[in-house]
This record gives structure tokens, sequence and C-alpha cells, in this order.
């Protein structure tokens, strides 16, 4: 307790105090500054960008994090059967979606892009023989 405090609640220091309540107040309700994002919002890329972007997926060796690059976070991170898949809208008018499977070390091991029946689409891992 500091001596000011101290002095205050002895009854000598009333004054000071009451001198202290509103400062503290003050103090207590500013404003906080808003805390920064460690990283800028992604993004969409425009659907020609996008499209150029699909075209450079190469499959066995493009990466979760490569997809993040050019897409941004998926918009579904799921389990489909046995893999995982991820998807992105991409484009408004007319939507046109993206979906990869990713092997357990997060490579792209087969997609589907703009699929007329994307629910139609069987998912299979094409870079392990057998699967």
């Amino acid at each position: 307790m500091s001596i000011a405090i101290h002095h205050a609640l002895r009854g000598g220091g009333r004054v000071m105090l009451r001198a202290w309540v509103p400062a503290l107040l003050l103090v207590a309700c500013a404003p906080q500054a808003a805390p920064q994002t460690a990283a800028p919002a992604h993004t969409a890329p425009s659907l020609d960008a996008a499209q150029a972007s699909v075209g450079r997926i190469e499959l066995c060796k493009t990466t979760e994090a490569d997809l993040r690059a050019s897409f941004g976070p998926s918009m579904r991170d799921g389990r489909l059967g046995r893999y995982r898949v991820q998807s992105w809208v991409i484009g408004r008018d007319p939507e046109r979606i993206l979906a990869v499977v990713l092997d357990v070390r997060a490579v792209v091991v087969d997609l589907s892009w703009d699929t007329p029946g994307v629910l139609d689409w069987i998912p299979r891992d094409q870079c392990t023989p057998g699967s």
C-alpha cells in the first residue's frame, strides 16, 4: 500500500484521496488501443487469376500452404471418407468451386475444379498406386 493511500486511510489525507479517485477513474476508463493483427486479411483473387492459379496446381507437389497463399483460407476443411478435403468458392457469378484432396503431408493428391457435378466427384489419391 502506498504511503499516500495509507495516510489517507488513517484520516490525515482525505483531500489527497479525493483528488486521486478521478485520476484513477480516467486511467481505468481510457480507451484501449486496438490489438494489431498478425497478418492482413487475404483478398480473393479475380476469377482470371484464380483460373491461372488452379492451372498451376500440380498433383503430388502442390501443398496446402501453396493453396492458402493463392486462394486464402479454405471455406471448408473436413473429411470425405478416408480423405481430407479442402474447398474454396472462387468467383460469384458464376460461382466456381475448387476442391482438393490432401494426403497426410498436406500435399494435393486429387482435385476438382469448376465441375458442374462436383457432388458426383469421387476423390481418390492419384499419387499413390493402388489407392
